[in-house]
């Protein structure tokens, strides 16, 4: 056991792989001392470093983000929904957190923060997730379900659509159609 495991060895970040990879980190930056953050995930990972992201570090943390333990209760439950034909090379929960952030906020997919993973990589694993089963129910609302989750929230725009379709009804309903009234 080197001086980082030594040093390491109480740490608990939640998910043993990043446990690791701060060790490994720790390494890294002690046997160059000139040398950065990013610099040593490029030699520490085999993942292609873009940022942050890669060394399952983000520089901000979001509101919609959830906890690792928590996570993990449903990390099992999102894996169902891939085949495994190669080494995944993104991290899920940070595409889960992307897609939390997506509902969340209601912003473009395009808008997407850059400290999240790509995101076509978000919109593939959304869609497949999204993608119901013979009872009607995709995985990822079986996911938010049992994160405690909500899902999307109203906007106010939503709102407002339901209030005038439900008008609107009320109108048709008791004979009154929108042309007649003006």
């Amino acid at each position: 056991m080197d001086w980082a495991e030594e040093e390491f060895e109480t740490l608990e970040l939640g998910d043993a792989l990043l446990n690791r990879r701060a060790v490994l980190l720790a390494e890294r930056l002690s046997q160059t001392t000139g040398s950065s953050i990013p610099g040593a995930c490029k030699s520490v990972f085999t993942i292609p470093v873009r940022g942050w992201e890669n060394c399952g570090m983000r520089t901000k943390i979001y509101p919609s983000d959830i906890g690792k333990e928590q996570f993990n209760l449903i990390a099992p439950l999102l894996e169902q929904a891939r085949r495994k034909t190669k080494p995944r090379t993104v991290d899920l929960y940070e595409v889960f957190c992307a897609v939390l952030y997506l509902l969340r906020t209601g912003c473009q997919w395009r808008a997407l923060p850059s400290d999240f993973p790509k995101w076509r990589t978000v919109h593939s694993y959304f869609a497949k997730w999204s993608e119901v089963d013979k009872d009607g129910v995709s995985l990822l609302e079986q996911a938010l379900k049992k994160s405690g989750e909500r899902g999307p929230r109203e906007t106010g725009a939503q709102r407002l659509q339901r209030v005038l379709d439900h008008r609107r009804a009320e109108r048709q309903e008791h004979g009154h159609s929108g042309a007649q009234g003006l």
